[in-house]
């Protein structure tokens, strides 16, 4: 029970950022004033003096990074080095002490949200309810996007109705809960 207790106390803690993200873009009306079907192809990156820190230890302090013409691109580094970070800080589902983001030589506005970028984690949040609502994530009902969307995700539309939160007793697979993520995205 204590080890249970322990572990949930843990996952608590990593999702409060998430959630704290989440929540702030709510407060705005951030998803309200954006099209999230409208994507505008990046080309280059460019973080400036870009400065991140958990309480009070540095992850990054004045890093500077220039990604240019890319068609894919790896990260590599020890455990625990930033690069999760990293990615959360470009796709801005983290905001950054101080220094700036640029896409396509735009400066990005700090804490507003960037719909380009999406960071499919290994442990995929998913909210008491059916696939289908978790895909949806409070979006209108679109039959026609919703089948692409699960097609292109390549989930089987004989689960849509299944259970997906967490404690599901694995009424779905670890890989058909990143897949509905995935489709979410």
């Amino acid at each position: 029970s204590i080890t249970s207790f322990s572990s949930s106390l843990t996952e608590l803690g990593e999702n409060k950022i998430s959630y704290d993200a989440i929540n702030n873009r709510l407060k705005h009306n951030i998803f309200k004033k954006q099209n999230f079907y409208k994507f505008e192809k990046i080309t280059d990156i460019s973080l400036n003096k870009l400065s991140f820190k958990y309480q009070n230890n540095f992850i990054f302090e004045n890093l500077n990074l220039n990604l240019k013409n890319f068609k894919s691109l790896g990260i590599s580094g020890a455990s625990g080095s930033g690069k999760s970070t990293l990615v959360k800080l470009i796709c801005n589902y983290l905001d950054y002490k101080s220094g700036e983001i640029i896409y396509n030589e735009k400066i990005k506005k700090k804490n507003s949200f960037h719909y380009n970028f999406f960071y499919l984690d290994s442990k995929p949040f998913l909210m008491n309810g059916t696939i289908k609502d978790n895909i949806l994530f409070f979006s209108k009902f679109d039959k026609k996007k919703f089948n692409k969307v699960i097609s292109i995700a390549q989930l089987e539309k004989n689960i849509i109705n299944k259970s997906a939160k967490i404690e599901d007793n694995d009424q779905i697979s670890q890989g058909q809960k990143q897949r509905v993520v995935l489709a979410r995205a």
